[in-house]
């Protein structure tokens, strides 16, 4: 399915209709599809085996890992650079409107299943123009839509696409049919694999730089990179946790959830961790989510366990007390707190961060003798 893909409306009412149905489903479809592709998969790949060539092995695989995150955005990112170049015309916003994941899913005859999320939102904006004549359709916004978490960033987006709206279209000189009503958009995949892969990429040059130089300072600064996303994520989410405790409630209801193993696979050494999927209303606008605490999701050592407690807590068609942020109504919590768990992460990253100062000011310490003799036990046993 090629991105933007359109269709010339039909003559009669319903061709138009049923053009209108799959133009809406093909571009629901192409929203929720973040798969990443396989070509340039083998590309991150061979970059991190030309980086382990050129450089160190350690500083590659950090590497490694920074290229294969961009893949989930390398093809969007070239789609936002070529569509700059793309020709435009004029045309109008047929239908404009938020849509829950759940909704878009089913609008275009996506299969729904437990190992597919529903939460999330879905800008749907549908809109027809005129080229030489032909007129199309689309609700492609931009190369980089996904869905979203945050319901603002998709109703920000509607506010500035309003029904009847005449807008400026951008569609390929030689394929009319694939259009964009611009080259960029606020999408999940971009806001969270971009910073992860420039973290990665970061650590490599790093460590390279200490590996492969004879400067000291550098080996200090490895810590301090680990160690500083670590403490500022850990000590927002400890602040987060703590204002939770004040936020309004309201009452939602429970539309879903499911059990997962998220350690040691199917057997007698997993963890079964359980999902909430919950919908609520705040002043008329319906939100959904499956954030339980920001301490994580609560988990079981076995599944019939982890059923049993979702069935006697959460059961299906249940009302649940929702917290949530006044500021911003779509981040909520059933059960307020949690920040236990950031804390725990910061402290982690502040650790890092002062044993990096420590080597940037002593780039070549005395290793205590009690540390010495457990170092030489390891050894040994190994």
């Amino acid at each position: 399915m090629d991105d933007g893909t359109t269709a010339e409306r039909g003559n009669e009412s319903g061709g138009s209709e049923t053009h209108e149905q799959r133009r809406v489903e093909e571009a629901l479809g192409e929203i929720l599809s973040n798969e990443a592709k396989f070509r340039y998969l083998v590309v991150a790949l061979v970059a991190a085996g030309l980086w382990w060539q050129a450089l160190d092995p350690i500083s590659a695989f950090t590497a490694g890992m920074g290229f294969v995150v961009l893949v989930f955005v390398i093809e969007p990112a070239i789609g936002m650079l070529t569509t700059t170049r793309w020709a435009t015309t004029e045309g109008v916003v047929l239908e404009s409107e938020v849509l829950t994941r759940g909704e878009a899913m089913k609008r275009a005859d996506v299969g729904i299943s437990a190992s597919r999320s529903v939460a999330g939102y879905v800008p749907l904006i549908r809109y027809e123009y005129t080229i030489d004549g032909t007129t199309y359709e689309n609700a492609r916004i931009s190369p980089v839509d996904a869905s979203t978490s945050r319901r603002r960033w998709a109703e920000a987006l509607i506010d500035h696409y309003p029904d009847n709206k005449w807008v400026n279209i951008r569609y390929h000189p030689g394929d009319p049919t694939r259009s964009y009503l611009q080259s960029w958009t606020r999408a999940s995949r971009v806001n969270v694999f971009v910073p992860i892969a420039l973290f990665f990429l970061t650590l490599a040059i790093t460590i390279a730089i200490g590996v492969n130089t004879a400067a000291q300072a550098p080996a200090g600064l490895v810590p301090i990179v680990m160690g500083l996303p670590l403490a500022l994520w850990g000590l927002y989410g400890v602040q987060r946790g703590l204002r939770s405790y004040s936020w309004p409630t309201t009452t939602g209801v429970v539309t879903g959830s499911n059990v997962k193993a998220v350690s040691g696979g199917e057997d007698s050494s997993a963890r079964y961790r359980m999902e909430v999927l919950y919908e609520y209303d705040i002043d008329g606008e319906t939100y959904v989510s499956k954030r339980y605490s920001f301490g994580g999701k609560p988990s079981r050592k076995t599944r019939s366990v982890a059923k049993d407690w979702l069935e006697n807590n959460y059961p299906i068609g249940s009302d649940v007390t929702v917290h949530y942020n006044p500021d911003k109504p779509d981040e909520t919590v059933l059960r307020t707190g949690g920040a236990w768990n950031a804390f725990v992460v910061s402290l982690g990253g502040i650790v890092f961060c002062g044993l990096g100062a420590y080597l940037l000011v002593n780039p070549d310490p005395a290793i205590p003798p009690v540390v010495e003799t457990w170092i030489d036990r390891l050894l040994e046993q190994l």
